[in-house]
């Protein structure tokens, strides 16, 4: 075998593993991230046990009795309950777009132990304000994070602390502000 040969075929070799890891490489990067996948979920078929829909005003209710909350969403998203599991996490769900390619979680509301929430900002670049959401005040945190605009709205919810954010505001900014103007507590 000539050197030329010798030559191309490392190249060609060299091209194929290059690809093999950038297509790996791709493939993790695009799965959700820091989460593992609750065991009662199906990726299929989102669980809208606690959603009502009123067809007058074109939006969907989800109301949960056990956290104390509700909130109106457009008819064409579903919502996703527990669709990850964490010590720190006590609670969470996301309002996502119906057969729509999307992000990990268009709108994501995310009950947590107050130390997640008070670390998770830490060391972040990011504008903060005070807001208030049905009579309760909270901080709104606005950050870059992995090349995207994010939103994280932090309220005292008794012993915990509730987190209602969107991992994508420039996409997502209008369902986002629209559950958050229509949110509303129970308790």
């Amino acid at each position: 075998m000539t050197i030329l040969k010798r030559k191309h075929i490392q190249i060609f070799l060299v091209i194929g593993v290059a690809m093999v890891l950038l297509g790996l490489g791709t493939v993790i990067f695009l799965l959700p991230q820091n989460s593992t996948p609750a065991d009662d979920i199906s990726d299929s078929q989102p669980k809208e046990s606690n959603t009502e829909i009123n067809e007058t005003d074109g939006l969907k209710l989800y109301r949960n009795e056990e956290w104390g909350f509700e909130f109106q969403y457009l008819n064409d998203w579903a919502v996703e309950e527990n669709y990850f599991k964490s010590y720190y996490s006590k609670f969470n769900l996301r309002v996502i777009p119906v057969n729509i390619k999307r992000s990990v979680f268009p709108v994501g509301i995310n009950i947590v132990l107050p130390e997640f929430a008070d670390r998770s900002f830490r060391g972040l670049e990011k504008t903060t304000s005070e807001v208030i959401i049905d009579g309760v005040a909270g901080v709104k945190y606005e950050y870059e994070f992995g090349g995207r605009q994010e939103i994280a709205i932090i309220l005292p919810l008794g012993d915990l602390r509730m987190i209602i954010g969107t991992d994508d505001s420039e996409q997502y900014s209008d369902i986002f502000n629209q559950i958050v103007a229509l949110f509303k507590f129970l308790k």
